[in-house]
């Protein structure tokens, strides 16, 4: 890119994220895209404003494909070449836009695939709970599945997060602020079990010993005991933080121990869970959606389709069989008076 280039991509970028509020992960990846872009123009001797839609869709679709990149990351850069494009409009600099109607990549949309509660509830055992470690585990592991946050939510919070209230009996509650995907922040209720397990956490002796003041006066909430990276006097503030990678290790090594199948250890299928949680409890879609922190319903709605309890309960309930007598009358009687 030329030095010009570059100033307007910058230009691009501070407009986006003073205007449309995008977070600094999104503008580094919308950066990349504009550069790497400009690069295959480079390579075809083509400037990017000389570019038609035909060699903009080769590019986005063939070509990046080519490069090993799904569809879904395929769609990030399709939305960074579109914004790109409407800005240079915008300034006059080009004529036409050659991104107009330019197609994003279709997305298959798979079912999540939650924990099963009885899992959940090995996991949580198999805390011990007269170590720092096994504390925190299981107030980790009950915040996720309490809350449902993603783990970059999780791992990034504070203790100022945590909002202590009172309710109008006088009783003690808990609602989490979390910071996911940027600067989006929601505020989820937790429930009392939840609520107990992070006091308990709290109070632990050995977290008091822990220097994890943050330089703005806050506090790191969920701390790691060893960090690879910073050692001795160092080894305090944001240093302390558990990173994303450390809960992973733990809910895997945890579900190994306690021999829990592989395709449910990892954080997101606490939040799988908790979503099919809401969908069997009636809740409704835009009360999950604000819980859950979707942007698009459709990702929200999808829990419904696993949701199965009430749906299996109902047919028990109400269906042609249970008026017809049958050779499996008498057991069926037998085995729902279980």
């Amino acid at each position: 890119m030329t030095d010009a280039e570059t100033a307007e991509l910058e230009a691009w970028l501070e407009f986006n994220q003073l205007n449309r509020g995008h977070a600094g992960t999104t503008l580094g990846t919308y950066r990349a895209a504009v550069r790497l872009w400009a690069e295959w123009c480079a390579g075809q001797r083509l400037r990017m404003t000389q570019a038609t839609p035909e060699q903009v869709q080769r590019w986005t679709g063939i070509e990046l494909h080519k490069r090993g990149l799904s569809s879904a990351t395929r769609r990030v850069f399709v939305s960074a070449l579109r914004g790109w494009y409407r800005w240079l409009l915008r300034r006059k600099l080009i004529t036409a836009n050659p991104c107009e109607g330019l197609p994003y990549p279709k997305l298959g949309r798979s079912l999540p695939v939650p924990m099963p509660v009885a899992d959940a509830e090995k996991l949580l055992a198999g805390c011990d709970l007269d170590t720092f470690a096994g504390v925190r585990d299981i107030a980790i592991l009950a915040v996720l599945l309490g809350c449902g946050p993603r783990v970059s939510g999780l791992t990034a919070m504070n203790e100022g997060d945590l909002l202590w209230t009172e309710s109008e009996q006088g009783f003690e509650e808990l609602t989490i602020r979390l910071r996911e995907k940027g600067a989006h922040e929601r505020y989820v209720p937790a429930p009392e079990e939840t609520r107990l397990l992070v006091r308990a956490y709290l109070g632990h002796p050995e977290l008091e010993e822990i220097d994890r003041r943050l330089p703005g006066g806050d506090l790191v909430l969920w701390c790691n005991q060893h960090n690879s990276h910073t050692m001795g006097p160092d080894h305090r503030g944001e240093a302390r933080r558990l990173t994303a990678w450390s809960v992973w290790q733990m809910v895997k090594r945890r579900g190994e121990a306690a021999g829990i199948d592989a395709r449910y250890l990892h954080p997101h299928a606490f939040r799988h869970l908790y979503g099919q949680e809401l969908a069997e409890g009636d809740v409704s879609l835009l009360t999950a959606q604000r819980l859950m922190g979707h942007a698009d319903p459709k990702s929200t709605a999808i829990y419904s389709h696993i949701a199965f309890r009430k749906l299996r309960q109902a047919a028990q309930e109400a269906n042609p069989m249970r008026r017809i007598k049958s050779p499996a009358s008498g057991l069926a009687a037998v085995l729902r008076g279980r």
